[in-house]
């Protein structure tokens, strides 16, 4: 069942360390290709980040936890997490980085 807000999983997912890689990200409830109901992460990564093997492999394992998180919040929904360009989501203030 597809939660009645948001707010608790961003709130998670902004607690987590993220890789220096990732600017920042959001959540988007919708449907997958099936029709069910799912939840999208969508990080947005450094031009490139996905090309270098060292950072491929730390998106790789931020993707992993991501869906930890999100699984542990919502359990019954699948959570599929996507990178994206920061020129396709310029609006979005980056995430502090400690």
């Amino acid at each position: 069942m597809m939660p009645s807000s948001i707010e608790p999983i961003e709130k998670k997912l902004k607690n987590l360390d993220w890789p220096a890689a990732v600017i920042n990200f959001r959540v988007v409830p919708g449907e997958d290709a099936n029709g069910d109901e799912a939840i999208w992460v969508w990080l947005t990564v450094q031009p490139g980040a996905a090309q270098q093997p060292r950072q491929r492999q730390q998106l790789l394992d931020c993707k992993k936890t991501v869906q930890a998180v999100v699984s542990q919040q919502v359990p019954d929904l699948w959570t599929y997490v996507r990178l994206e360009n920061p020129a396709d989501n310029p609006a979005k203030p980056a995430l502090e980085q400690a």
